[in-house]
């Protein structure tokens, strides 16, 4: 269970960590985890968990369609003119108006990371399309945002649901590695492959 102040009745947990740098990240992790003591504080006391298990999961194959599951929201932004000041928008994918210029974002936003990485723009195929699972949306009836409650007590609007990606796959493969769209380093955009249709719930 989760509360405003933390964690409540929790007795296990899973972390996911990604990066595109493997070799050397994977040793960092692995010996972070290798004292198999982990503590972490709740509600003012300090509790002690058992590691029972660190691996390395293996190598995917990137095509230039894929379906993912997000294992954490996707959060997207954009600047809003304000009268004396920009201000800080988050997009939402079930706004008709805001839907294009979400995918439009999170395009830019691999093609930023891309270019970071590898030092160079990006030059391969333009194609680029990305939906949220319709049959989903309409199991949740189109309820898939998420208000976060960030650090300095910033609230982040996100999109939670399973979606199909059409684009290069070098540009799905940075997605899968460092997050797609913003703020990863907080925790956000984090996915694993659909590979069948009982894994989109």
């Amino acid at each position: 269970k989760t509360f405003s102040k933390g964690f409540k009745d929790v007795r296990n947990f899973t972390f996911f960590f990604s990066t595109p740098i493997t070799k050397s990240y994977e040793n960092l992790v692995l010996g972070i985890f290798s004292v198999q003591k982990l503590h972490l504080k709740f509600f003012g006391k300090m509790n002690e968990f058992t590691i029972e298990s660190v691996e390395v999961l293996p190598e995917i194959e990137f095509s230039n369609s894929m379906k993912m599951k997000c294992l954490s929201p996707i959060t997207i932004a954009t600047r809003q003119s304000e009268e004396f000041f920009n201000k800080q928008h988050f997009l939402n994918y079930m706004n008709p108006k805001e839907r294009p210029i979400f995918v439009e974002n999170l395009r830019l936003n691999l093609l930023r990371k891309y270019q970071i990485l590898n030092n160079q723009e990006f030059t391969g195929s333009e194609k680029f399309e990305f939906s949220f699972d319709p049959d989903y949306l309409i199991s949740k009836n189109g309820r898939i945002s998420k208000l976060i409650h960030f650090k300095n007590d910033i609230k982040i609007k996100a999109m939670e649901a399973p979606f199909t990606i059409t684009a290069d796959p070098d540009l799905i493969k940075i997605g899968y590695d460092c997050g797609f769209g913003e703020k990863n380093s907080g925790g956000f955009g984090m996915v694993e492959p659909i590979f069948k249709s009982s894994e989109l719930n």
